[in-house]
């Protein structure tokens, strides 16, 4: 899989499918383009404030992170390697070819 297949392969996952994985519940509601809610993974807060879009971005209004999926995952599990294993292991999701011959 080359790299921009496997960054869309992952873009394309549901939402609800990683955060279960990680036991986050999504707080519904009428958010205008956004779908849900969930605490932020960058900073402590007692209220959420991490928005979360279907084209598979978030942004956090508390402290003004913002990226995809993928960077979700890496931030959770502090590790780029970490993430990586994470969507094999969870999604079948095979690490992109390296570009070196």
């Amino acid at each position: 899989m080359e790299r921009k297949e496997y960054f869309e392969a992952i873009r394309d996952l549901p939402w609800e499918d990683v955060l279960s994985k990680f036991g986050l519940n999504i707080h519904y509601g009428p958010y205008g383009v956004a779908f849900g809610i969930i605490k932020c993974i960058v900073h402590h807060e007692e209220h959420p404030s991490l928005v979360l879009y279907r084209t598979g971005r978030w942004h956090c209004n508390g402290c003004g992170c913002s990226n995809d999926i993928f960077d979700f995952v890496e931030t959770k599990l502090n590790s780029y390697n970490r993430a990586v294993r994470f969507f094999k292991r969870h999604f079948g999701i095979d690490p992109p070819r390296s570009s070196q011959s």
